[in-house]
Formats: structure tokens, C-alpha cells, sequence
């Protein structure tokens, strides 16, 4: 039983600036990313990857070692951080792709590995008939999981599909094989009011565009990428992949496409950390004053005296990371690396 320490949230919430600022405190050993496009090698601007000088000092791991053509699964990446805690005291979960995260705090069991031909005839599938037929196929094969999958999400559909066509049993099943981990998260969650979170998205893209997104995606597109390539599926690349093709947008129009798409992610991003239990949602003081989201209201403000029992009461609470509610977060992650 190993003790870890998650920071999770929507893009731009400011999870990495809390990190690192932990990280100075002496609080963290070692970093590993959970954005699944800092994975990739050539991916920088428009992954918001730390620069080279960051990733020595805050000792990260998992960051480009994929090629742009290579796929990593969930259950590799769940095994790489395991791996990690075997020789790691104070690691810290950094990232905002929630399938990755909850591979560590509800394990993916193994299972037999799907053939390649399956992942090829879905894809074939796909450029023939449309997303509209996976949608489809899977509400007949697996209609649970239909129900809570985004429907919009074609890695996600093939993934389950993938799974039902091949163990003829529904992926939604294999899902419920899924148990607690025995290594102890704590899972903070950092949170904006949406308004400010939309603001931080559309001032990250536009910098992205300035600081020479277009040039990336074009060295990308000379190294044989195309919209198919793993790495290019992420939002914002295949965006100014096709603005590079096809000039049918603005640059202004860019930006605000690639925002919208991002803004409906984070919205997602949201949802999915909902469900997390036990968690800890960080708020940034300065927005205490506006008015507090339904679901967010709840839960009650995180107090000294909850913290010795907070995995076991299995409730989420907020925080406010004002200086009083910061350095309660430093001694509960302190005390957390000493379970």
C-alpha cells in the first residue's frame, strides 16, 4: 500500500502552477503527467507541455517517449505508474485526462489483448458509414454503457466496441470488474467558476497560436502526420491541421473554434471528476464571491479536524486555498505520504 497524491482538474484550471509551487515546498519527490499528450514526442505548443529546464527540475516522468504514430492504453499507463511507486516515496499525479487518473485510483483488470484486425475493421467502419453507425452498434451491443459514454468520442465508442465484438460480452461488464486500488490517493481537484475557466481556455489558445502552434502542427504534417496519426486526434492539432489544408478559416475563426471544442471538453473533464470519491476541490480564493455551481454547493468546507479521517468517510469536500487553506493542504498531504 503505496500513498500518492493526485491534482486533477479541466484544462486550464491551473493544475501544473500547483504542482510545481508544491513541489518547491519539498512536498513531492517526482511528477508524472496525466495528459495524454505529453506523451507524445514533437507535441509542445499545443499540449501546454512543460518546457525542457521544468521537466528536469520537477523530475518528471511519462513525458515524450511516444512516437506520434504509437497508442498507449489506459492499463499500460496504469502499470508504468505502479512501477513508478515501487521506487518512488512522494509521487504526485499531475493531468487532466480523466481516463488515465481513474485507471489509478480503480485499476483496469487484465484482460487477453484485442487483435490489431478488430481496432482496423472498426476504423474501416468508421471512414465508411460514420460515427453515427459506432453510435448505433454500440447502444444494441452494450446500451449501459451507450448511456454514459460521450457519444461523441470516436476512440471511446471504438475502444468499447472493440471489446464487445471480441469476448461477445459487454464492455460495460468489464468495467464493473474494476475495484478500489490499494494505494492510497489523495485526490485534489482543482476548480474555476466557468466563466473565469472559459477566459484562462481562449487566452491559452490564443497564446498557443502566437507562440508558433501553426509551425508545429506544419512540421508535424512534413513528418507524414495526418488526421488519422494517434497524436494528431487531439483537440487543437486536428484543427490547425485542417486550417493548414484547407484555409477555409480565419485565424480569429481558429481560435475560436479551437476554444469552443476545448470548453466542451472541460466540460466533460468536469463531469468525469464529479464521481470521484473521496476528493478534495480546490477553489482559488479570489472567486470565492461568485455564485457556486449546483453540484459543487454540497459539499462542506474541508476542516482540520476531517482530515485524519477523510479516505474513510468516503465524502468529497472544498477548499479554499486562501494562506489558511494552504497550509492545511500542505500537512494533509504530509500526513498522507506517512499512512
Amino acid at each position: 500500500m503505496k500513498p500518492f497524491v493526485i491534482i486533477a482538474g479541466a484544462t486550464a484550471s491551473g493544475k501544473t502552477a500547483l504542482a510545481h509551487e508544491l513541489f518547491d515546498d519539498g512536498l513531492f519527490s517526482d511528477l508524472v503527467t496525466a495528459d495524454s499528450r505529453h506523451f507524445y514526442k514533437h507535441l509542445s505548443i499545443g499540449s501546454t507541455k512543460p518546457s525542457k529546464k521544468e521537466i528536469q527540475k520537477y523530475r518528471y516522468h511519462l513525458l515524450d517517449f511516444l512516437e506520434v504514430d504509437e497508442k498507449f492504453s489506459a492499463y499500460q499507463y496504469q502499470k508504468s505508474v505502479e512501477n513508478l511507486l515501487e521506487t518512488k516515496n512522494h509521487l504526485a499525479i499531475v493531468g487532466g485526462s480523466p481516463f488515465y487518473v481513474e485507471s489509478l485510483l480503480k485499476p483496469i483488470p487484465y484482460h487477453e489483448p484485442i487483435p490489431e484486425s478488430v481496432d482496423l475493421e472498426l476504423e474501416k467502419i468508421y471512414l465508411e458509414k460514420g460515427i453515427e453507425f459506432l453510435q448505433e452498434t454500440l447502444k444494441k451491443l452494450d446500451p449501459d454503457y451507450y448511456l454514459e459514454v460521450d457519444l461523441k468520442n470516436r476512440s471511446r465508442l471504438m475502444r468499447a466496441l472493440s471489446y464487445c465484438l471480441f469476448f461477445k460480452t459487454p464492455y460495460s461488464e468489464f468495467r464493473k470488474q474494476r475495484k478500489p486500488s490499494l494505494n492510497k490517493a489523495l485526490t485534489l481537484i482543482l476548480h474555476l467558476p466557468k466563466k473565469k475557466l472559459h477566459e484562462r481556455i481562449q487566452e491559452r489558445v490564443k497564446a498557443m497560436i502566437e507562440a508558433g502552434f501553426l509551425d508545429e502542427v506544419k512540421r508535424l504534417k512534413e513528418m507524414g502526420c495526418t488526421a488519422k496519426t494517434p497524436a494528431m486526434t487531439s483537440i487543437g492539432y486536428a484543427e490547425v491541421l485542417e486550417h493548414l489544408e484547407n484555409k477555409n478559416t480565419s485565424l480569429e475563426n481558429l481560435i475560436d473554434i479551437i476554444s469552443f471544442k476545448t470548453r466542451q471538453f472541460a466540460k466533460r473533464q468536469i463531469t468525469w471528476f464529479k464521481r470521484f470519491h473521496p476528493a478534495i476541490f480546490l477553489e482559488n480564493p479570489l472567486y470565492e464571491k461568485e455564485e457556486k455551481e449546483d453540484w459543487l454547493k454540497p459539499f462542506p468546507i474541508l476542516k482540520e479536524k476531517d482530515a485524519p479521517s477523510l479516505n474513510e468517510s468516503q465524502l468529497n469536500f472544498r477548499l479554499s486555498l486562501d494562506d489558511d487553506g494552504f497550509n492545511l493542504l500542505r500537512n494533509l498531504i504530509q500526513s498522507h505520504y506517512e499512512l
